[in-house]
């Protein structure tokens, strides 16, 4: 059994002028919604056992992708989209956020005086914001404890190697996320 992906882009005329379906593993799903769909800003619009519907918003376009499958298979996708939007949140919500948040618009500031437009100068570390929460989310879906979880930040793996690490776990190639993450680091 697979997964179902399907990917609409449309223009502010709502018309799709892109579409994708694709089948999908588990593993490649979860690959998908935390690469090509949280990393952007993706928005789950809907939840339910077997579907999850996320949009994204991008200069003007609307990008609508659909993961449909088995209540099994669709698993950890939902209790992903279920867990990073809320974590997000609150870490947006946090002391520790405001802080970051100020320093980076103030170096955007900086870019400003350069001829770089205000906008790309704030976009940019806007959207750098939140890796953490991400991962923490993720490896929180695939059983991680928080030692783990620590682990993984101070290494700061890239969202596609944990994804593979979260894997490879499951799979039982590693006996813990602490030995993956251990020979990721020496590889």
């Amino acid at each position: 059994m697979s997964i179902q992906f399907r990917f609409a882009l449309k223009s502010e005329g709502n018309n799709p002028y892109l579409s994708i379906y694709e089948e999908q593993t588990p593993a490649e799903a979860t690959e998908r919604l935390v690469n090509a769909e949280f990393c952007y800003g993706s928005r789950v619009t809907k939840v339910t056992d077997t579907v999850l519907v996320l949009r994204t918003t991008y200069m003007g376009r609307h990008e609508i992708a659909v993961f449909q499958g088995p209540a099994e298979e669709m698993k950890k996708l939902v209790a992903l989209a279920t867990i990073f939007p809320r974590a997000i949140e609150v870490y947006h919500e946090s002391e520790e956020y405001i802080a970051a948040l100020a320093e980076k618009v103030e170096a955007a500031a900086g870019l400003v005086f350069k001829g770089v437009p205000k906008e790309l100068a704030l976009l940019v570390p806007v959207n750098s914001e939140g890796w953490q929460v991400l991962q923490r989310s993720l490896l929180s879906v695939f059983g991680a404890t928080e030692e783990e979880m620590n682990l993984c930040v101070a290494q700061k793996m890239a969202h596609k190697t944990v994804c593979a690490i979260c894997e490879m776990v499951e799979e039982g190639i590693f006996a813990s996320f602490t030995e993956a993450f251990a020979y990721a680091k020496a590889s």
